[in-house]
């Protein structure tokens, strides 16, 4: 049982009940030893399908799982291991080291007394949903519009392309490339599915409502990912930028510069951020002249920055951890709706249950963007997230996660086969348990780190190989060329790169307008069409023509091997285990280069039924008051446009009625803060 109280003795709360009772899968005896079965390699070692399935569907009406993960059989021959020819990369000889810099401003602290969070484990309640008493001030509760904050006083954004201090500070440290923790994580992500053979992520215990120990990721954490990679003539260097020509503004990554100032701000300074009043902030900060602090980190050729949210000294490491505003599930899976009105009324009140509870946006969360977290953190050199809970209107609750409890998340020791089954076929059979050595449950967390850490600097290092190949691909040219990237997790073993030349002044114009370059892309046979000077997007191209690949279109397929301490390579149908910190990862991997039909063929089963846009958004949050007429009139006008709810989103439109009709029966009621009594 899930609980939470306003305050609580470590080990209680929702995030500990995670991990707090043993794995109980099902036994599954075998009438005969050799059924299903299948020898490996190793001596001693026997390996068997996992006939049970792993994705859990909690709602038909549910986000799409991503298609099963697992390669074909035929990917591990007899003789795989012996003719995989390839360069080997040594995680301990990677390194992964902070870069000292000079003054920056300081980094915010938590403010309303949230820091509590960050030493009590589990979800806490903005507002008991039983007694309706405050555990935090109140002022909380109530989230400020967009339409009435002021985004002038805060610091912009500034992307690693155009990070002039960033390009600086690699050229004088000797480095190649450049990236952001946010361009990076990505195609971090799509290397984290190569190399761990697609393992799913953990969800053990999350609630009854979500049973089984894994779940699947949700389509968009396993689809292409396309980016761009610009050369800067100036310092002779290349920034990895995240591809922005579908990423329209939403409600929600405006929002979140909102409730990142709300949340490290004292209650009457940060009601000076509302536009009537912004004029008694400090001048100074106005225009984006305020300046973001950033830990800088290197890892073999590349510099990496990561802006900094927050930070406490009482964390261990850094201290520094990233603040997360997390949307309840009716706003992610109903955005054009919740745009229109400007936030959303479901709620949340309880921690378990299907809906309407911290336990289904936990589970929705691991499944679609905590492995991004999880990444971001580790380039930030962070201790964890702070994640707050809301429906754009309304805050509901906050909540820890140490980079250790992701980790056990996503690189938790295990086999496809489960414990239970590998005890019965040990004991009809009276031979070794294959496999990895099961690990102690005290040591499982530093077993999951060690893992996360290791893939971690052998995902950067096969990506600075793969930039330095294409780039030497077009190392003929008589000048240094950007790109358009897109990389896709084929299978367990295998990544399918493509690489386009671009001019930087149509990067640049996709980038800052949000959009595709205008006109439709010049077909790849037309004699018109302007190699390396092309303004399209693969993705774009592919829409538009997905039988020719366009000319000027590189295609490389990246192979990997894992191999752990001295043993012969992971088989591709299981997943890169260890059982101590002291294991050693190895990856033996090459780089060929598909051309002809079986480049076309690549592309055609890259991109078929891939829409470079999974969920069309057709509506714009709005940043400014209008009268209520023109209000009506304008969303009169955007519900006709948008598509009619899926049942998903009728369901979820329901649970925001009624929630309007809970905030309407509350608001008479007196606030009552929780306050210690004295002794």
């Amino acid at each position: 049982m899930l609980r939470a109280r306003p305050l609580r003795a470590r080990g209680d709360g929702f995030m500990n009940c995670i991990w707090s009772r043993p794995y109980s899968g099902k036994v599954v005896a075998r009438r005969k030893i050799g059924k299903g079965l299948r020898a490996n390699r190793r001596p001693g070692f026997i390996r068997t399908e996992d006939k049970e399935a792993s994705v859990i569907s909690v709602d038909k009406h549910d986000e799409k799982p991503a298609p099963s993960p697992d390669p074909p059989k035929t990917a591990v021959g007899p003789k795989g291991p012996k003719t995989f020819n390839g360069r080997i990369v040594d995680a301990q000889e990677l390194s992964y080291e902070p870069v000292p810099v000079g003054d920056q401003p300081p980094v915010p602290h938590l403010a309303h007394n949230l820091d509590r969070v960050l030493f009590d484990p589990g979800v806490h309640f903005l507002k008991d949903p039983r007694t309706e008493v405050y555990n935090f001030t109140p002022f909380l509760e109530n989230i400020m519009s967009i339409r009435d904050f002021d985004f002038n006083y805060i610091a912009k954004y500034v992307p690693s392309g155009k990070d002039s201090k960033l390009a600086t500070l690699a050229q004088e440290k000797g480095k190649r490339f450049v990236g952001s923790s946010s361009s990076l994580t990505g195609v971090l992500t799509q290397f984290h599915h190569v190399l761990s053979h697609f393992r799913p992520p953990l969800t053990v215990d999350v609630s009854k409502h979500f049973p089984g120990s894994t779940t699947s990721f949700t389509t968009t954490q396993t689809r292409p990912v396309s980016l761009f990679l610009r050369y800067n003539p100036r310092t002779n260097t290349y920034a990895v930028d995240a591809d922005k020509a579908e990423n329209r503004d939403i409600i929600l990554s405006i929002l979140g510069n909102c409730l990142e100032t709300m949340l490290t701000t004292p209650e009457k300074q940060f009601q000076n951020y509302h536009k009537s009043r912004s004029h008694m902030l400090d001048p100074s900060l106005k225009n984006g002249s305020q300046q973001s602090t950033y830990h800088y980190t290197s890892c073999g050729d590349f510099l990496m920055r990561s802006q900094l949210d927050c930070f406490d000294e009482r964390l261990p490491g850094t201290g520094i951890f990233d603040l997360k505003t997390r949307a309840v599930c009716a706003v992610r899976h109903d955005l054009d709706y919740v745009q229109v009105n400007d936030g959303s009324n479901y709620q949340i009140r309880s921690l378990e249950g299907t809906w309407e509870s911290f336990s289904r946006e936990w589970y929705e969360l691991i499944r679609s963007t905590m492995l991004k977290y999880s990444l971001q953190a580790r380039i930030g050199r962070m201790d964890g997230i702070f994640i707050a809970y809301h429906n754009v209107r309304q805050m509901f609750g906050f909540q820890y996660v140490p980079l250790s409890d992701m980790d056990r998340i996503f690189h938790t020791v295990r086999s496809k086969k489960s414990p239970d089954t590998l005890s019965v076929e040990h004991a009809i059979s009276g031979k070794p348990l294959p496999g990895p050595k099961p690990v102690p449950e005290a040591l499982q967390g530093e077993v999951a780190s060690h893992i996360a850490d290791t893939e971690f600097k052998l995902s950067m290092e096969l990506f600075e190989h793969t930039l330095n190949e294409l780039i030497s691909h077009h190392q003929g040219d008589q000048h240094k060329l950007s790109y358009n990237l897109v990389f896709e997790a084929k299978q367990a073993g295998t990544m399918i790169v493509y690489a386009k030349p671009m001019l930087e002044k149509d990067i640049n114009y996709i980038q800052t307008s949000n959009s595709e370059a205008p006109g439709d892309p010049t077909s790849a046979n037309d004699p018109k069409y302007k190699l390396n000077r092309d303004p399209h997007r693969i993705w774009k191209h592919a829409e538009t023509d997905l039988e020719n690949i366009p000319k000027d279109v590189a295609v490389f397929k990246l192979e990997t091997r894992n191999i752990i301490d001295n043993n012969l390579p992971v088989p591709l149908d299981e997943y890169p285990t260890m059982d101590s910190v002291r294991n050693k990862w190895r990856v033996k991997w090459k780089i060929s280069k598909p051309s002809g039909a079986e480049a076309t063929q690549l592309y055609k089963e890259t991109f078929k039924d891939q829409p470079a846009v999974l969920r069309p958004i057709v509506s714009e949050p709005l940043l400014e008051r209008i009268d209520e007429s023109e209000e009506r009139d304008r969303r009169t006008k955007l519900l006709s446009e948008i598509a009619p709810p899926n049942p998903l989103q009728t369901k979820l439109r329901q649970l925001s009625s009624q929630g309007a009709r809970s905030r309407r029966n509350l608001r008479s009621k007196n606030k009552v803060l929780w306050t210690p009594r004295k002794i």
